[in-house]
């Protein structure tokens, strides 16, 4: 058996058989996996914590135009942008928590 991790394709096996009604045993054996997987990504799936996770503002979501003139200046630098530094120019600049 493997760990949790499973491909993309072996994802769209998993929401199809779940579509289907299939149960946690026997997506198990289908994709060589655990039950314990097939729990945890079934759980991930469910409308409730998709709706949880993606529904929420992020709080860099007031910074969209700081951030994207940060990552421009950077650009124009010919420097990658490094996600440390931009926290800290936040942080400093703009009062981010």
């Amino acid at each position: 058996m493997r760990g949790s991790r499973l491909s993309k394709e072996e994802l769209v096996t998993l929401k199809t058989l779940i579509g289907k009604g299939a149960n946690n045993s026997s997506i198990s054996c289908i994709l060589r996996t655990s039950e314990g997987t097939v729990r945890y990504h079934r759980k991930k799936l469910a409308p409730s914590s998709i709706g949880n996770r993606y529904d929420k503002e992020s709080k860099a979501s007031a910074y969209t135009d700081v951030i994207s003139a940060w990552i421009d200046e950077a650009t124009e630098q010919k420097r990658p942008s490094n996600i440390r530094e931009l926290h800290e120019h936040l942080l400093l600049n703009y009062g981010y928590e």
